[in-house]
């Protein structure tokens, strides 16, 4: 039986893009009727709604922060505002009205260019308060740097990305601050517990040394991995997460101190099968840590995801079909059994077993080959975690000895040129980073101007035989120019793409093409934007992408996509709105700014760190919680010396007294 579809007459269209906000968007808001639209007027609505709304933000925060320094009768205002006013108005308690305050403060004075997106409506306040928290430490000069160079780009970034894109800028812009703030922070390295409601507890790490924890985050997943397979093997589905939380308390526990990953992993799967109160898992239930990894076997045009209907039949078991696995298939070997890549169950170097089972795939580190090389102090990036100063980047990035080198050439825009994959270093031995990327990103131009002569000296010689390897697989890919990914088409007529293609579309979109999605391509699927079995779509790079497995599916359903250029993407929601991803390799970074006269004198950093442990003396500056001294810190603690001066009746130094003797 059809559906019954109702007829809603059209009403005329209202052009809310065009009106600016305040009273006449609130009023043409107000009447219209939503039922009476259809889908790209109701899309306008929504945005001039969401337009009215930070600009009501931006009001609410204009009298806020007017009204705690208002007196009574009069138009004088304080010079500091008091947030007791706020708490005592709106029930808030004390702590809740200072960060509302030092939120307007933010945004109305000391970076106005965050009030005038608020005000007109294209700034939401959650976006506006990333840029104000990360940015509270960082001198003025700096701060407005760095809101200058990321806040066109804020709209299109959700609230975590747009985080890490400022504090990438904040550490590219003050590079003295970032090593503060991070051996700061490091200083700071705690374990903590604490009990839920449950009565439950939660254990967490804060502020620890990235190399160390990354290294323990990736152990622990490789190990639960491994455990879920064998359980799998015994007929037990159980989810990721309680296989790992449970791992990493007994990887702390003391019975399997000293216990090679062989035993650590039969020893858990023998405790997990055993136990009857371990938790079956709930396929229905959509959890992160069962996350799909990177399975071209999932859904795509030629397999779509079950109860899609690319071909226009419904429900067609032909054409859709469950997924096999969510299983990455560099772990496919290891629950097989497979002799040559089976990690800790059969691989072996010399004539002894390897104890430790290979990290799970992925780029460890990425970083800007010039950092690597010493030229500069460019932030570098984890994958999955976040960005670190670029000191540190080199220092992990020497640490994965065992991991494959990938050098990602891109154009000044950052685009993708090349993808030089340089294999592992000579001499490494197999061993469990063998799977672990090393990815460094250069500009062509640049590159092809760097000498390995220049850089025998230092690190016996790595950094020459680096840049030795990387000019000629530059130059064995300029030899073959049609062997090119981007231009190839080996694979034009196969229906799945090969492994230098799909590495090469991996590469040059970073993550999922849909907006606002930061799910790692290296997770995703490779799927064909013109569909290959309805559409006869060719299997080249201008025709792929690596959308998520969510994403992934609303394309097959109610969603559309197309890429009219290489990398470039226009996605179509269900409203008809269309929406334009680009893909870049980099994103711009700020260049250092220059030390200024103005700028309050800094300690230097093997001064501070002891400072942070040392009891405070009296009229001491306290270190903010980045390690900065910040000039409102001197400032206080002048004004609390000279007033104590003037209240003991001591003169100004104790040189200008009379002497003891």
């Amino acid at each position: 039986m059809a559906a019954e579809v109702l007829s809603i007459p059209r009403r005329p269209r209202v052009e809310f893009d065009d009106l600016a906000t305040g009273p006449e968007l609130t009023a043409a808001l107000d009447e219209v009727d939503v039922a009476g639209l259809v889908g790209e007027d109701v899309a306008a609505g929504a945005r001039a709604a969401f337009r009215a709304t930070n600009h009501a933000d931006w009001q609410r925060l204009s009298y806020l922060h007017e009204m705690c320094r208002a007196r009574s009768g009069t138009l004088t205002r304080a010079a500091e505002p008091d947030a007791a006013v706020a708490a005592a108005a709106f029930g808030w308690s004390m702590a809740m009205a200072t960060a509302q305050l030092t939120l307007a403060a933010g945004v109305l004075e000391r970076l106005p260019d965050l009030g005038e997106a608020l005000h007109d409506g294209w700034l939401e306040q959650r976006k506006a308060t990333a840029f104000v928290t990360v940015l509270a430490d960082v001198d003025d000069t700096t701060a407005t740097k760095v809101v200058g160079d990321v806040l066109p780009e804020a709209p299109a970034l959700p609230v975590r990305q747009l985080e890490t894109r400022v504090i990438e800028a904040a550490m590219a812009a003050d590079r003295e601050f970032a090593a503060r703030r991070y051996a700061a922070a490091r200083s700071r390295a705690r374990l903590r517990t604490s009990t839920t409601p449950a009565g439950t507890v939660g254990l967490s790490v804060h502020d620890a040394d990235p190399d160390t924890a990354q290294d323990a985050y990736l152990h622990v997943q490789t190990l639960a991995r491994a455990i879920r397979a064998r359980l799998r093997r015994r007929g037990h589905r159980v989810r990721l997460g309680y296989i790992a939380c449970h791992t990493l308390l007994r990887l702390g526990g003391v019975t399997l101190l000293g216990a090679d990953d062989d035993t650590v992993i039969a020893t858990i799967t023998d405790e997990l099968a055993d136990d009857p109160d371990t938790p079956p898992d709930d396929p229905t239930d959509p959890n992160p840590d069962d996350g799909p990894g990177p399975d071209d076997r999932g859904p795509s045009d030629d397999n779509p995801p079950e109860g899609s209907d690319p071909a226009g039949e419904s429900g067609s078991a032909k054409d859709s079909g469950p997924v096999e696995d969510d299983t990455p298939p560099e772990l496919a070997a290891l629950e097989e059994g497979d002799p040559e890549v089976a990690g800790a169950e059969a691989d072996r170097v010399g004539q002894g077993p390897v104890q430790r089972v290979p990290l799970l795939a992925g780029v460890a580190v990425r970083l800007p080959l010039t950092t690597l090389l010493g030229l500069d102090d460019r932030p570098g990036r984890l994958p999955g975690l976040g960005p670190v100063p670029g000191h540190v980047a080199a220092r992990i990035a020497y640490h994965r000895r065992g991991a494959r080198t990938r050098l990602l050439l891109h154009d000044p825009a950052g685009r993708l040129e090349y993808l030089l994959d340089l294999g592992p270093p000579p001499g490494a031995t197999t061993g469990h980073r063998r799977r672990q990327i090393l990815e460094l990103t250069a500009e062509t131009t640049m590159f092809e101007g760097l000498d390995p002569a220049d850089y025998e000296q230092g690190r016996g010689g790595q950094r020459a035989t680096l840049l030795r390897r990387a000019h000629a697989a530059l130059d064995a890919v300029l030899a073959d120019p049609d062997s090119h990914p981007a231009v190839s088409l080996r694979d034009r007529d196969r229906r799945f793409p090969g492994p230098a293609l799909a590495a090469w579309v991996r590469a040059r979109d970073q993550h999922c093409p849909f907006p606002c999605c930061t799910r790692l391509a290296h997770d995703n699927d490779i799927d064909h934007t013109r569909a290959w079995s309805t559409d006869h779509g060719p299997t080249v790079a201008a025709n792929l992408s690596p959308p998520c497995r969510a994403h992934h599916t609303r394309k097959h359903r109610t969603w559309r996509m197309r890429q009219p250029a290489p990398g470039r993407f226009v996605v179509t929601d269900p409203t008809g709105t269309e929406h334009h991803t680009a893909s870049r390799v980099v994103d711009p970074l700020p260049d250092a700014c220059p030390a200024t006269e103005e700028e309050p004198p800094r300690l230097p950093l093997e001064a501070l760190l002891p400072a942070l442990h040392e009891p405070l003396q009296p009229w001491r500056p306290l270190p903010t919680r980045h390690g900065r001294i910040t000039a409102q810190a001197r400032a206080t603690i002048t004004h609390l010396a000279e007033r104590a001066r003037r209240r003991h009746g001591d003169p100004p130094s104790r040189y200008d007294a009379d002497p003891d003797f």
